[in-house]
């Protein structure tokens, strides 16, 4: 979020950022209640209804569990058909993960539902993004304190995709938001202020 409103500093355009489940984010801006969403993977269902700013960001999508659940992950999707794995509602991960019918994923509307469901016992595997990691652990930190270190990461992350803003199709200021964000991140990432700003929001694995 500090990557955008950053961006959006640069070109005069101040910006209000409400956090909100994804699919309602969606919602909201195809109605115009919102103008745009951060944070978007590329798919074609959505390019239909968005128009999409240049990337701002690659992120890894990642697998967390309980280091007590010793699962057993290589890479390859097959290997987790034994697993019950938590997503969030109307996320796009990877084509691969999304249309792997063959596994067993549970649909929730808020991610800090399925850190409760993960301690729960409810499920196995959350799958998460690297950007928003930070948050996850947060979460896990406020609700469940003495479980954090319970938490491990998974290892290969299941892919890397680039983040966009997206813009409704049927708003009349879209290609003048798009222009004034796109403006703004080039203008960031020549001053050196986007390197500032991973550096201070963006934790390593």
């Amino acid at each position: 979020m500090a990557l955008v409103a950053a961006a959006f500093a640069e070109s005069d355009s101040k910006v209000k950022i409400a956090y909100e489940p994804w699919s309602r984010a969606l919602l909201s801006t195809l109605k115009g209640s919102h103008d745009a969403v951060v944070g978007a993977y590329f798919t074609e269902e959505r390019a239909n209804q968005f128009h999409y700013s240049e990337a701002f960001y690659t992120n890894e999508i990642i697998l967390l569990s309980l280091k007590s659940k010793k699962v057993k992950y290589n890479g390859n999707l097959k290997s987790l058909t034994a697993y019950r794995i938590g997503i969030v509602q109307d996320n796009a991960y990877t084509p691969q993960f999304d249309n792997a019918d063959y596994l067993h994923k549970e649909v929730v509307v808020h991610p800090i539902q399925n850190i409760q469901k993960l301690f729960l016992g409810r499920i196995d595997i959350l799958v998460e993004t690297k950007a928003i990691k930070a948050i996850t652990l947060y979460l896990t930190n406020k609700h469940y304190p003495k479980r954090l270190p319970e938490i491990q990461i998974l290892q290969p992350p299941l892919s890397q995709n680039e983040l966009h803003l997206i813009v409704a199709k049927n708003n009349p200021h879209a290609q003048l938001i798009l222009t004034h964000f796109n403006r703004g991140l080039k203008k960031i990432l020549k001053s050196g202020q986007y390197k500032q700003i991973l550096r201070r929001f963006l934790v390593s694995s």
